[in-house]
């Protein structure tokens, strides 16, 4: 699901390009909502870097994971897909070092990876301008360079944030050495960064938000064109229209009106009608009601069910679909400054968002409508 993404591709190669002409050049952060296609686009990143010889490895986080652990798991995948004969790939393919808690050892089978369960504490940010340092040396005399690429960011600890972005940047910066981070996470990570060290400020931040309505459309239209399958344009305008230019949603409706189509890829030159994507609408709403829906919705505590409840009142009488903090507060007779813990917890899960001062939204399109539905059946139930 990359159409729509093509300016995103254009800030990587460019900072690509300043690296292997010589020049200094940034390191990136890509943030938006879940579903929107960070991690396909890391992916497909990941590869095209490969492609030109870079040392790139792709390590998506998990909660409060060592960042030396995901930098040196990703080392250990990346190594390997080295062009044969390169000094990086001669150096890296030998390389012993030690990340935080994590021991990177060369051996006959590629680099392994042994995490230590205890043990005094490490300077975490020491150890990556070392082997960066010593990586980005190599890849500037093959002129290529060392991508760090990681992925739900925000579930690392401050203290690693800090040491990663600091390490990035230091070697790659104000050294001038070919090593970029390229980061992604939910819409809080540029304040979460911040929070965690200054040298966050010279990050570039990306929004990757919905899909325009022509590169939505692309995204439907050009994987069944591939198969010589079209939509009737009533049958791609209300499925575009229920996706809402959701990455994930215009994934999950084309899968389940293909099978309501009778999987037409296997009739070329059929035409999915409009009857398909209705008879799809209903099963997909099941869907995302039992799974992503109810996810979110039963990470949430009693009292951050109450302030949904509230938001999605006030989201569906809002022209736009969103709330105010401050209307909330007052509809639960509570100051803005007591229920703060609530929202920015319900923020951290990414259940809600903040797109400006003050104002909130769901994160997922169609949630607000479910927490009201949850909020009658409990009614109904008491």
């Amino acid at each position: 699901m990359l159409a729509g993404r093509e300016m995103q591709f254009a800030l990587l190669e460019a900072i690509a390009d300043q690296f292997e002409a010589g020049y200094q050049a940034e390191s990136i952060v890509f943030h938006g909502l879940r579903g929107m296609g960070k991690t396909v686009f890391l992916r497909d990143a990941v590869e095209r870097l490969r492609a030109r010889g870079w040392l790139c490895g792709y390590y998506s986080v998990r909660h409060r994971m060592d960042a030396g652990v995901a930098v040196a798991s990703l080392l250990a995948e990346a190594v390997p897909l080295l062009p044969v004969g390169s000094r990086l790939a001669r150096f890296a393919s030998k390389l012993t070092a030690r990340i935080g808690s994590a021991t990177v050892t060369a051996g006959t089978g590629g680099l392994s990876v042994e995490v230590s369960a205890s043990g005094p504490e490490r300077d975490l940010y020491g150890d990556l301008v070392d082997v960066l340092r010593r990586l980005g040396e190599k890849a500037r005399d093959d002129g290529a360079g060392v991508a760090v690429v990681i992925d739900e960011m925000q579930a690392l600890r401050f203290a690693d944030m800090a040491a990663l972005v600091e390490a990035c940047g230091s070697v790659g910066a104000s050294d001038g050495l070919p090593v970029v981070l390229v980061g992604a996470g939910l819409p809080h990570l540029p304040v979460e960064l911040s929070k965690a060290c200054t040298w966050a400020e010279r990050l570039r931040y990306e929004s990757v938000g919905r899909l325009p309505a022509q590169a939505a459309r692309r995204a439907l239209l050009e994987p069944a064109g591939e198969l010589d399958v079209s939509y009737s344009p009533a049958a791609a305008e209300l499925l575009l229209n229920e996706a809402d230019g959701y990455p994930f949603f215009i994934q999950l409706y084309a899968s389940e009106t293909w099978r309501a189509a009778g999987l037409p890829s296997e009739r070329p030159g059929t035409v999915i009608d409009v009857d398909a994507v209705a008879s799809a609408v209903p099963e997909v709403k099941r869907i995302l009601a039992s799974g992503m829906y109810s996810a979110r919705y039963e990470r949430a505590s009693s009292g951050e069910r109450d302030y949904l409840l509230v938001m999605a009142r006030l989201a569906s009488r809002s022209a736009d679909g969103v709330a105010s903090s401050g209307e909330i507060a007052r509809e639960l007779g509570r100051p803005i400054s007591g229920l703060s813990p609530t929202r920015d917890s319900l923020i951290r899960k990414g259940i809600i968002y903040s797109p400006a001062k003050g104002r909130l939204e769901f994160s997922v399109p169609g949630f607000g409508a479910y927490v009201l539905w949850k909020g009658e059946e409990s009614d109904g139930s008491g």
